[in-house]
């Protein structure tokens, strides 16, 4: 098994700068895409389905080399190797934890853990030491002999990302590792990726749907359509809302009528953008929300259910940018 110093904190081991790929039909995936993840960061990349994302990972992962029509593709670096002329040197440093399970159901936590490391050519003797620490790492160590068929989504999602972390990655990439976890089961993935990130300096890029688990990164980055609409970290994205947030509950039925009438009131508190029908409800992004929820309920009364406002949140600051769902294309 490959044995590596920790990265310095701060070292820049994930680099893109003006990333372009065009697929064969004219599908322009990404429009000049710039970011960097550091050692010892969680970065997360967020976006509706077809914004890029998938596309992005493929490059860094060594899958794909990006095209365009005038060849001027950009340039990425993983752990200071490109990945499409030194894939070798990439795939090395790097490991990747796909959305869709890679783990033998048939086999054991410990068995699919010892399968890894004697593939990476590990001794009998650090295969041992190698596989107690994966399931420790994981929390499963009380399970290692039970069939993986038997586990959960969260402890399956635990154990693909221990044995990713058996290689010593510099670098880890995550394609939506909640994906289909509960509350309880993310943390415990949450916790998993941090140790890796504060003990070993891994620099980790995942891809979300989920805001929940992009608020806790240290940056995030905003893809819609190709390109990035925002980087930064979670405050500074919060703060491109200014003011706050307006949220108007009503049946679903009558959200899109609410709108037009809040819609009205715009010339008596400008400053802010159009209301936007949001399941049962109607969400207003103001520069005074308080004056403008107190308007709101002057006019609707009790024809609305419930009038809160606040600060905006990391899910309405991609409403504001993207206009679309985090589960489904820009409309």
């Amino acid at each position: 098994m490959p044995s590596r110093p920790q990265a310095t904190t701060g070292e820049t081991l994930v680099v893109c700068r003006n990333v372009r790929h065009r697929y064969r039909g004219g599908v322009e995936a990404l429009r000049g895409v710039s970011l960097d993840v550091r050692a010892g960061e969680v970065v997360a990349l967020v976006g509706p389905n077809g914004s890029g994302k998938s596309t992005l990972m493929s490059i860094l992962s060594t899958r794909l080399r990006p095209e365009s029509e005038s060849n001027q593709t950009g340039t990425v670096a993983v752990a200071g190797a490109c990945p499409w002329t030194d894939a070798p040197t990439v795939r090395r440093a790097l490991a990747v934890v796909f959305q869709h399970p890679a783990v033998d159901d048939k086999l054991t936590a410990a068995e699919n853990l010892r399968c890894h490391a004697r593939l990476y050519g590990a001794s009998r003797a650090l295969v041992r030491v190698c596989v107690e620490a994966g399931l420790r790492d994981a929390g499963l160590t009380d399970r290692a002999n039970d069939r993986v068929e038997e586990f959960s989504g969260g402890m399956r999602r635990r154990l693909e990302i221990a044995k990713a972390a058996m290689t010593a990655p510099r670098v880890l990439l995550l394609d939506e590792p909640d994906a289909g976890l509960d509350p309880g089961a993310l943390r415990a993935v949450w916790d998993q990726v941090t140790a890796l990130r504060a003990e070993r300096g891994v620099a980790v890029l995942l891809a979300t749907h989920r805001m929940e688990l992009a608020s806790r990164c240290d940056r995030v980055a905003v893809l819609h359509a190709g390109e990035l609409k925002a980087f930064g970290t979670p405050g500074e994205l919060r703060a491109m809302v200014p003011g706050g947030v307006v949220r108007v509950e009503v049946d679903g039925e009558e959200s899109a009528a609410v709108a037009e009438r809040i819609t009205s009131l715009r010339d008596q508190w400008p400053g802010g953008a159009e209301p936007r029908v949001a399941g049962e409800g109607v969400v207003v992004y103001d520069d005074r929300p308080a004056d403008l929820a107190q308007g709101i309920h002057g006019m609707l009364g009790d024809s609305v259910s419930r009038i809160s406002f606040g600060r905006a949140t990391l899910e309405d600051v991609f409403f504001a940018l993207t206009a679309a769902t985090l589960d489904g294309d820009a409309p």
